[in-house]
């Protein structure tokens, strides 16, 4: 989906026609785009971490941030970066 693909009044019919508020179109569009625009920029920064050839390891995402029970979650992921 490029920013561009999607009319605002489609989104608001589509909306409406489920009985949701159509005035939240613009703030679902918005929503969306700032999602693509993130989604291409962690695109183009992985693609310079592959490039350092640097050993990457993925981690899941820890909601609600680190602490001593995530960072036990994490152990098995970081002792790969060990290897």
């Amino acid at each position: 989906m490029s920013s561009a693909a999607v009319d605002e009044s489609v989104v608001a019919e589509i909306l409406e026609s489920v009985n949701l508020p159509a005035e939240s179109a613009p703030g679902l569009l918005h929503g969306g785009r700032a999602h693509i625009e993130r989604q291409e920029l962690q695109n183009e920064q992985r693609a310079v971490l592959e490039a350092s050839k640097q050993h990457l390891v993925n981690v899941p995402r820890i909601a609600g941030g680190v602490d001593v029970a995530a960072l036990a979650e994490l152990a098995p992921y970081l002792k790969e970066l060990a290897r």
